[in-house]
């Protein structure tokens, strides 16, 4: 496998995380429930001499079911804390899926987009959504707000030149405008 063929399937560490729990479900048709969890119940295995009918047969059962209890016991500890790793890592490459994932869909956005539209939008918006916004209106209505809009521009552009030229002219007139109501500047 070459380093272009990386890639992680959260859907299967959520999966071998399930497998975790399936086996430690199980280890509840050998066990007592309320202990499977910690990897208990074993020692319900032993059999009372009377029942093996046999001293020796009945210790060494016994044994080794205390024996492997202990191990069972560590055996569900470690598989739980592969669990919560697994679930964690999860966790971590969806963080990063999802941070990663925002911070081109904003760079798309400020690259491609309305440069009126906040960028910060555009990281909790699909691709698709995104590719939808993206694509130029070129309607009669979109061409008449367009116009409207630059003509509101230009006007206020023309005020604006109109008040720096008498300022330019007259220092005094900031004053004269604040004493007479008028805005100094716009």
């Amino acid at each position: 496998m070459d380093l272009t063929e990386f890639g992680v399937s959260l859907e299967a560490l959520e999966a071998a995380a399930k497998g975790i729990d399936d086996a430690v479900a199980a280890l509840a048709d050998i066990g007592v429930k309320q202990t499977a969890d910690a990897g208990r119940g074993v020692e319900l295995l032993a059999v009372s001499r009377v029942d093996m009918g046999h001293d020796g047969l009945a210790s060494a059962l016994g044994e080794f079911c205390d024996r492997w209890e202990w191990g069972v016991r560590s055996l569900v500890r470690e598989g739980m804390a592969i669990r919560q790793s697994l679930l964690d890592t999860r966790d971590a490459y969806q963080r990063v899926e999802d941070t990663v994932g925002g911070i081109f869909k904003r760079l798309v956005q400020d690259v491609c987009g309305n440069p009126m539209a906040d960028s910060n939008a555009a990281a909790g918006k699909s691709w698709r959504q995104l590719n939808e916004e993206l694509k130029p209106d070129y309607s009669a209505e979109s061409a008449r707000r367009s116009l409207e809009a630059q003509r509101r521009a230009m006007e206020q552009a023309g005020e604006d030149l109109k008040t720096i030229g008498r300022h330019v002219a007259d220092p005094t007139s900031p004053i004269i405008d604040a004493l007479s109501g008028q805005e100094s500047s716009r």
